[in-house]
């Protein structure tokens, strides 16, 4: 995963919580060793793109990332001899993490902090009261026999999110 994406935020709070997100992140990941590269990441701009680098460069200044660089042609040549590219802004403090680790650093923090995972869904039955729809949610949880049930008013349905990429596979 890439971490320090916040110059591309235009909302000032948002951005503001991305930057406190991603030393949380970085602080996250070195205690649980969980491999993260500080590499940099360089925002190239092609002739006539010039005027997009400099808004991103004062979008960055307005909400609080600082470290940005300038970086001429000449010298993006010399570091990165493969990169065709007028100039461009170098953010010295993205970083890449190792998502999977990440994500099984997570998973082990869940049965510490009370928290439950549902794993195979059992029923859904809706519920009309006072002219609104609550989704009634019956499911078995991760380690658990135990049957949950959770009441909700809004119900996102990502698992169908690729299915019609799926079925053109199998063509």
């Amino acid at each position: 995963g890439l971490v320090g994406s916040e110059m591309c935020i235009r909302d000032r709070l948002k951005a503001k919580h991305c930057l406190i997100g991603q030393v949380k992140l970085k602080e996250f990941c070195e205690e649980r060793h969980i491999p993260c590269n500080i590499s940099g990441k360089y925002i190239v701009a092609n002739k006539g793109d010039e005027a997009s680098l400099q808004r991103i460069e004062k979008n960055a200044e307005r909400c609080g990332v600082h470290s940005l660089k300038r970086v001429s042609r000449q010298a993006l040549k010399q570091l990165e001899p493969n990169v065709e590219a007028e100039q461009a802004l170098f953010s010295p403090t993205t970083a890449i993490i190792d998502s999977h680790q990440y994500m099984l650093a997570l998973m082990a923090d869940i049965p510490a902090n009370g928290v439950s995972v549902g794993t195979e869904l059992l029923d859904i039955e809706l519920e009309h009261c006072n002219q609104q729809v609550a989704f009634n949610l019956t499911f078995k949880t991760q380690g658990d026999s135990a049957l949950t049930r959770v009441t909700t008013k809004l119900l996102i349905n990502t698992c169908l999110l690729y299915t019609s990429d799926a079925a053109d596979e199998e063509d």
